[in-house]
């Protein structure tokens, strides 16, 4: 590893659930499948997250937890905590960081780009303008900025007048075996939606689907993957009684990652309304296993999903249940299981990390290598 960084250190200050931890802990894994030390910084403990069985060291910082408290923590501690520990370059998401060592930035986050009110709309005032701040000061500032997406890449080039390195780097998924439905089977199987309480994934859309798809077909289902209560809070009080007292709903929770796999590959399809997404990864894991996937055509899904997706217009609901009711052959899911798998072996996770980790290397210079004499913060 001559000429490249041994220690690297990531800030994962804000992360806390979902995609952007499963980004971090597979990037911190790839780093150090690479011959890196890795150190990862984080505000909290990380429900599920056992990094240090990978010869990985955590580094909980409480006094950082909260966005307000991880903005003034990167401010007036994070260089000389970096330096303590001998860190030779900085990991970083969607933020920049004020270090003195080299800095890569990956951005998995589109709302700093989008404009004023629709940053305002997705996370409010106070987060809208923290948020552009510092991811456009990353733009400027970094040695390297890597995109999850060509669509992320693009919103963040129209934001600045030049961008330090862009640098487009799929995080992929990563695939379990799991033995798909027979084509047969799945056209009795539901059709899923992972989601999340927030306003861009356009769950009121999904509920309209269902609701539509349902005088149609009496016998179709829907399950419902994620938080339920934050989920529910964005529907209508209509929206949530339909959903309770048609039968064919259920709202699933929060499912582990194999849990997930198993049940896409009984499912007659995924769907997403989602308006907002920064690179669509639960519909690469759908395709993998065969899961037809129908997803409205904006922000990165087309990027996603390719020609074996089946998109239909942002917002048109009417054009998703004609989708959805066009898998009624058994012919129909082995030619779309065909297709799918074959698109998503693109994002193998593994290939994608080794790849994010050339790229990273490509862009950082040389840092040489030199003891590192510090206080062990680790004990």
């Amino acid at each position: 590893m001559t000429g490249t960084p041994r220690h690297l250190v990531i800030d994962g200050l804000n992360l806390t659930r979902g995609g952007g931890v499963v980004v971090m802990e597979r990037l911190a894994r790839a780093f150090k499948a690479a011959g890196y030390e890795v150190t990862v910084l984080t505000a909290r403990e990380l429900p599920g997250v056992d990094l240090e069985q990978h010869g990985i060291r955590c580094l909980v910082r409480k006094e950082a937890s909260g966005a307000v408290r991880a903005s003034l923590f990167r401010r007036f501690q994070l260089s000389a905590l970096v330096k303590r520990i001998g860190g030779d370059a900085l990991l970083g998401f969607n933020y920049f960081s004020p270090v003195t060592i080299p800095q890569a930035t990956y951005h998995i986050n589109v709302i700093p780009f989008l404009d004023f009110p629709a940053r305002r709309a997705a996370v409010g005032l106070g987060r809208a303008v923290m948020q552009n701040r510092m991811a456009v000061a990353a733009l400027r500032k970094s040695t390297i900025n890597l995109f999850e997406s060509e669509h992320v890449r693009d919103l963040a080039s129209a934001t600045v007048q030049r961008i330090h390195n862009p640098v487009v780097a799929h995080i992929g998924v990563k695939f379990t075996a799991h033995t798909a439905a027979s084509a047969a089977n799945r056209l009795t199987g539901p059709f899923i939606t992972v989601t999340s309480g927030a306003r861009h994934k356009r769950n009121d859309l999904t509920v309209s689907f269902f609701r539509k798809l349902l005088m149609k077909d009496p016998l179709a289902r829907l399950e419902v993957v994620g938080d339920p209560e934050a989920i529910r809070a964005g529907l209508s009080v209509d929206d949530c009684r339909f959903l309770d007292e048609c039968g064919l709903a259920r709202f699933r929770g929060y499912i582990a990652h194999d849990e997930l796999f198993a049940l896409l590959s009984q499912a007659r399809g995924l769907v997403t309304f989602s308006e907002l997404e920064s690179f669509f990864m639960v519909g690469i894991e759908a395709m993998a296993v065969g899961c037809p996937v129908i997803g409205a055509d904006n922000s990165s899904i087309r990027e996603s999903l390719g020609d074996a997706g089946l998109l239909v217009p942002s917002g048109d609901v009417d054009s998703a249940v004609e989708a959805a009711l066009g898998l009624d052959t058994a012919g129909d899911f082995e030619r779309l299981g065909v297709e799918s798998r074959a698109w998503a072996s693109r994002f193998d996770a593994e290939r994608c990390a080794a790849e994010f980790v050339e790229k990273f290397e490509r862009g950082i210079p040389a840092v040489a290598r030199r003891e590192h004499d510090h206080e062990d913060v680790f004990k």
